[in-house]
């Protein structure tokens, strides 16, 4: 996350300094940890043998260890963004497949949201729940910093200038 996108909000634009980006951030932590529900200690899981239907159940509605449920969906978001980014910064996918490709991630991103969200207090720290639904905030943010650079930017990151097949997308 933030590969791409941060080097180019800070090398092209003046949306924001460093500085500023930490102190949102870290005002955005305090108010999520103040929110974010103390450990239920009492909550047991049960161990048994789940098909991945079951697991989505369980995932969505709330009966799941926190680590089960950020681990998966997190390393696999993150190799699909950079594994995008890499393909229509060399040229191998275009532009609009890009696009495509983002609100394909969209759905299973919500339902990983939600389901983050629901089982923050099925850990062991209060702390690593409220890193979870940062990491939510941290997505959507990350989301919305593609957006904005594909409306504002498409020069910047798709290298438009060397590429005339794709060249109507950009602008």
């Amino acid at each position: 996350m933030f590969v791409n996108t941060l080097p180019i909000i800070f090398l092209y634009t003046t949306l924001a300094t460093l500085a500023e980006l930490f102190v949102i951030v870290l005002g955005l932590f305090s108010v999520i940890y103040i929110s974010t529900p103390d450990p239920d200690h009492h909550w047991q899981y049960q161990r048994h043998a789940f098909s991945f239907r079951d697991y989505l159940f369980q995932s969505w509605t709330g009966n799941m260890p926190l680590w089960k449920i950020f681990w998966p969906y997190f390393l696999l978001l993150n190799a699909a963004l950079l594994l995008f980014d890499h393909l229509v910064k060399n040229g191998m996918i275009s532009v609009s497949s890009w696009d495509t490709l983002h609100v394909i991630l969209f759905t299973p991103s919500i339902w990983w949201g939600v389901a983050l969200w629901r089982c923050s207090d099925k850990t062991g720290h209060r702390l690593w729940g409220a890193c979870a639904r940062l990491m939510i905030a941290a997505v959507v943010f990350e989301s919305l910093l593609k957006i904005g650079i594909r409306i504002k930017y498409p020069q910047i990151f798709f290298e438009c200038q060397e590429r005339l097949l794709d060249f109507v997308t950009c602008f």
